[in-house]
């Protein structure tokens, strides 16, 4: 499944049906589309659920991240590469604020990035605070 792929906006295509439903429940769908596909990236890339990773990116998709800037195949590769390397962090995610307009919506998560380190023989978590922001399109709908 990709961005939005679940709303009932791009399913319906019997518009009185789309008009019988409010707005805000419209919204509240849409608003939990993207969240969920927030949470499924992040929860992929932590489980190594690669596939699953891959398919929340369009081809055409963007990810700019302190270590890598490129677009969304590319990321998942770089992760599968951390992985393998032993880099496995994990990603503590907070509830994410969704703003929708339009075909358009941005996420934004403050996270903690727990990351399993040694130093000086002793092993360590080192925990990095951050925020990400996700800026997802819907493609599907009008304005393309």
């Amino acid at each position: 499944m990709r961005l939005f792929d679940s709303l009932p906006l791009l399913r319906y295509s019997d518009f009185l049906i789309m008009s019988t439903v409010p707005r805000a429940v419209l919204e509240a769908v849409d608003i939990a589309a993207v969240t969920q596909l927030i949470v499924r990236e992040r929860e992929s890339r932590d489980l190594g659920r690669w596939e699953r990773m891959r398919d929340c990116f369009w081809p055409e998709s963007q990810v700019r991240v302190s270590w890598y800037r490129g677009d969304g195949a590319g990321f998942v590769e770089g992760s599968i590469d951390m992985a393998r390397r032993g880099v496995l962090a994990k990603h503590r995610v907070t509830p994410i604020l969704v703003n929708l307009n339009g075909n358009r919506a941005v996420g934004a998560m403050p996270s903690i990035i727990d990351l399993p380190v040694k130093l000086h023989g002793v092993e360590l978590i080192l925990s990095a605070h951050a925020r990400f922001l996700y800026v997802l399109k819907n493609a599907a709908m009008s304005g393309g």
